[in-house]
């Protein structure tokens, strides 16, 4: 009995989706949803939406969150709407990560380039920005999101040096 349980979860472990699925999604969006401070252009390191999905969903397209977000980059519906986005969709690995690179980019052109308050917004949701001290220069005050940007950080340095076996490295 106990070797069929092995095996069961071998497989499973197996066909678990990793967020290294979606480099080509990733690397198609980063380029096209550039982020601006100071009036110049930045294309965003592919290796910060790939530290997001896996802070997110684990890399899993139907992810769904108590609340209602969804997908790789858990996208709410209101974000969704904001940003023209179907919500309807965001199980769409393509979709989604276009929609949640959208988001990630827009958060880093609002505060200027500060990836902390840019990763804490996104944690808090798009309705949160205005009315958090987490644009006041400080990561919002409560453990949830100062744990999710420490995590979320945590992988953009590991995927900076090398996102998945066999690609590419990221340094920017």
């Amino acid at each position: 009995m106990n070797l069929i349980l092995a095996a069961l979860l071998m497989t499973a472990t197996a066909s678990a989706p990793s967020p290294c699925d979606h480099l080509p999604i990733i690397a198609k969006y980063a380029p096209q949803f550039p982020y601006f401070v100071a009036g110049k252009r930045y294309t965003m390191n592919p290796a910060l939406i790939l530290a997001v999905i896996t802070q997110e969903s684990q890399g899993n397209p139907q992810a769904t969150s108590p609340v209602g977000a969804r997908g790789l980059m858990q996208i709410m519906p209101r974000t969704a709407e904001l940003l023209e986005c179907k919500y309807d969709q965001m199980y769409d690995p393509d979709t989604n990560i276009r929609c949640g690179t959208k988001f990630l980019a827009a958060l880093l052109t609002y505060t200027k380039g500060d990836l902390i308050r840019a990763i804490s917004g996104y944690n808090g949701g798009s309705h949160s920005t205005e009315k958090s001290p987490l644009l006041g220069g400080r990561i919002a005050d409560n453990p949830e999101t100062t744990t999710y940007v420490k995590k979320v950080l945590s992988y953009f340095d590991a995927y900076k040096k090398q996102p998945c076996t066999g690609g590419p490295s990221w340094s920017r």
